[in-house]
């Protein structure tokens, strides 16, 4: 009977090691999405009101144009609104 018992332990230490490495597993790769969810500043990638040339928000790759084709927008790389004139150094070319 007390072999039965220790199999018994065994096995539920077994089924709550595998609970924790899942778990564990889980909160990992959730840290790993909040920070890659982050953006940028616009401090940090030098961001500016006015195009660079012909490099401009309105034609980069990271650019999420807002509801009308001139009004405010977003951007998958730096924090805040975006002008769709505006650039910065992340700028990649949408082609």
């Amino acid at each position: 009977m007390a072999e039965e018992d220790r199999k018994m332990s065994r096995r539920a230490f077994l089924k709550g090691a595998t609970s924790l490495a899942k778990v564990a597993g889980i909160s990992v790769l959730l840290d790993r999405r909040v920070l890659a969810a982050k953006l940028a500043s616009k401090e940090t990638v030098h961001y500016q009101w006015k195009p660079n040339g012909d490099e401009q928000c309105s034609s980069c790759l990271n650019f999420r144009a807002g509801p009308k084709p001139n009004s405010i927008g977003a951007c998958h790389v730096v924090e805040g609104q975006i002008a769709p004139n505006g650039w910065c150094i992340a700028f990649s070319p949408n082609i």
